[in-house]
């Protein structure tokens, strides 16, 4: 049994079926629309969601720093099934190079069809990373 919240009241929703739930809610007034949110997530030739956004920044284990291979291997557990990888480095000053070997180069070449998308990385994240595929 899931419980819903719409409109600060609670109603009960009984789900017989098996496999994954989500509800979600949103204001009449908001600005979003579907199409940007297929548009961002999916692939265009056939809206499957398929794309998964990782939030380095939420994903961290000590103040800005991301250092460690099994760092790395944590935050990419159950991504292989995705086709498009964002990686949001918003607030990470820097990167070890285990870290980014292990996303950029050893996860990469086990999975090469996956597009891996870097974004907000400062110039030293971005060494590493460049650093990292070269010498893969």
């Amino acid at each position: 049994m899931h419980l819903i919240k719409i409109k600060r009241k609670i109603k009960q929703c009984i789900i017989t079926e098996s496999g994954t739930t989500t509800i979600f809610s949103i204001t009449n007034t908001s600005k979003r629309r579907l199409k940007s949110i297929f548009k961002k997530y999916t692939d265009s030739n056939d809206f499957r969601f398929n794309t998964s956004e990782i939030i380095v920044k939420l994903s961290r284990f000590s103040d800005d720093i991301l250092m460690s291979r099994s760092e790395a291997r944590r935050i990419l557990t159950h991504l292989g099934k995705f086709n498009r990888i964002i990686f949001d480095f918003k607030g990470i000053r820097y990167v070890g190079q285990g870290f980014v070997d292990e996303i950029f180069r050893v996860f990469k070449n086990a999975n090469p069809s996956i597009k891996l998308i870097t974004q907000n990385a400062n110039s030293d994240v971005t060494f590493m990373i460049k650093r990292s595929v070269i010498s893969g």
